[in-house]
């Protein structure tokens, strides 16, 4: 499979309409990017042991407590998209 393949294929995918020129630019950028990768590949990474968080990692969340809300009707009365108990949102296709 070659690049412009790629780039034809991804283009379809993510629904763009893109020119010649469009397709040749970003073709010339995926494969610097591949050729980077590719060099990255290359490194002998044998015996480095996996690294670690230079920064220690918390859980930052708080607990989970079951505190008074609102009830239906209240949070529904500012709305004028509303169906039923429910907020009326956008049609999701």
């Amino acid at each position: 499979m070659t690049i412009k393949i790629d780039i034809e294929k991804i283009s379809s995918t993510a629904k763009l309409k893109l020119t010649d020129n469009e397709k040749k630019l970003f073709t010339k950028d995926l494969e610097s990017i591949l050729n980077a990768f590719n060099n990255i590949s290359k490194v002998n990474t044998d015996n480095i042991k996996p690294t670690f968080h230079p920064v220690e990692v918390k859980n930052i969340t708080r607990e989970d407590k079951v505190e008074k809300s609102l009830d239906t009707e209240t949070a529904l009365s500012n709305t004028k998209n509303r169906q039923g108990r429910y907020f009326l949102g956008p049609r999701a296709i």
